[in-house]
């Protein structure tokens, strides 16, 4: 089968590419200004991808899409030194072959304010004790609040392996091994610093690590770490270990989901399907839009 995808592709970088078009091709996929008019400019923060593919179906289309965007879109963050993120944006799925070319396959997601976290008295407690408490390095609240404070996955990663070394580290500045696996486990600790194989070694030699494995590292060292401060510097649950999306952020909160939708309106706004889809869903509520409806996914076949 034949599938037509857009993406939506938020970035800092204004596609001045062909002036007036505001777009360009590369390996088969045009890279067009989200809005641009000579009047206004570019508009919008974003971008839209879009490309055609031959696949079974449309989840290895969609997968064959991004696989193509993993490998341009990093260069193009490199090239113009600015910010630029597709994993989490919208996209939109075409069934070329169909003979009702309205039904699509909608990806949505949109930003939402951050929930925040109670500071209660046992919180207070803990703080008191470790303003008090003098056998902590000062480097491992740097490096813990530096990877609170960040959104990547590797990046976060990176920045709570030298936490951790920071927190289990001996007076002759070597790592304690010993302590490390009481802080995280033997296995955990494996994972993480075994030679050559382990985690640690290989994203300082050079190996990008995927948060889509399955496991989530950056949670499982984070409940180890506040685990171990209650268990042995505390000698009570001051900190909670249960909290739902721990290290919560100001950043890249979103919510949405995937549905069929299908087009009941034939006067589109723009030159491009996915930003009347996005407008659509930005401004209505889903049983009331106006442009186009959601498909129980069971009247769906051979998608």
């Amino acid at each position: 089968m034949k599938y037509c995808i857009e993406h939506k592709v938020v970035t800092l970088l204004e596609n001045a590419v062909g002036t007036q078009k505001a777009e360009f091709y590369i390996d088969g996929i045009r890279f067009k200004q989200w809005d641009f008019n000579i009047r206004d400019g570019w508009l919008g923060d974003a971008w839209i991808a879009s490309g055609t593919y031959e696949a079974k179906n449309f989840i290895d289309a969609i997968n064959k899409f991004r696989e193509d965007l993993s490998n341009i879109v990093p260069k193009l963050a490199f090239i113009g030194q600015a910010y630029i993120e597709y994993v989490s944006q919208p996209f939109l799925i075409k069934n070329l072959d169909w003979s009702d070319d309205k039904i699509f396959f909608l990806g949505f997601t949109s930003d939402r304010e951050g929930v925040s976290l109670m500071f209660r008295e046992e919180e207070k407690e803990a703080l008191d004790f470790l303003l008090k408490y003098g056998s902590i390095t000062k480097e491992f609240y740097y490096y813990w609040n530096d990877a609170v404070n960040t959104i990547g996955y590797s990046a976060k990663l990176l920045l709570m392996f030298s936490a951790v070394e920071a927190l289990a580290k001996k007076k002759n500045g070597k790592n304690d091994y010993s302590k490390i696996e009481k802080i995280l486990g033997l296995e955990l600790k494996e994972q993480i610093y075994k030679p050559r194989t382990g985690i640690r070694h290989r994203l300082v030699h050079g190996e990008y690590i995927l948060d889509s494995s399955g496991r989530n590292f950056v949670e499982e060292i984070h409940k180890k770490i506040v685990n171990y401060f209650n268990k042995n510097i505390f000698k009570k649950d001051l900190i909670s270990e249960d909290v739902v999306n721990p290290q919560r952020h100001f950043y890249d909160n979103k919510e949405g989901g995937k549905w069929f939708i299908q087009q009941i309106d034939k006067n589109l706004e723009s030159d491009s399907l996915i930003k009347d889809v996005v407008k659509d869903f930005e401004e209505n509520e889903l049983g009331e839009l106006k442009k186009f409806k959601i498909i129980p996914s069971d009247l769906i076949d051979k998608y």
